[in-house]
């Protein structure tokens, strides 16, 4: 199996590192973990000709830019089609999806997951496994 890229976009250094720790330690296969606190640092990495086939987790509370601002500035990217974008949040997901939908980028995002819910161990297991398989 072919060792997947998982970027993590998120403000708190906290939240990073025990969601790469469990991705980590649940991935049922390998995986290179990519981890930026500035949503407007990984938009330079994504902007990379070579950068694609990778899987997004972008927080929606972001000071600077938040996720759906991040989506939005990905939209015109050559290799956005190859992104599989996810946000995560501890607001309601009706308030998310309204977000994603007045910015018209709805359609990039493979879903919208809870905080702090999908941090634990066997939901967590349980999404890994059908996302990396």
């Amino acid at each position: 199996m072919n060792q997947k890229t998982i970027m993590i976009v998120d403000d708190k250094p906290s939240l990073m590192s025990l969601f790469s720790a469990q991705i980590t330690d649940l991935a049922p296969c390998a995986v290179q973990i990519l981890s930026y606190n500035d949503a407007k640092l990984a938009l330079v990495f994504l902007r990379l000709p070579e950068t694609k086939d990778i899987i997004i987790f972008t927080d929606y509370e972001m000071p600077g830019m938040n996720g759906v601002a991040f989506i939005t500035a990905l939209q015109d990217y050559v290799a956005i089609k190859s992104f599989r974008i996810f946000i995560m949040s501890a607001c309601e997901k009706n308030y998310i999806q309204e977000q994603l939908q007045f910015a018209q980028v709805e359609h990039l995002v493979q879903d919208i997951l809870k905080k702090p819910e999908m941090f634990k161990m066997e939901t967590m297991k349980t999404f890994l496994h059908k996302l990396l398989r």
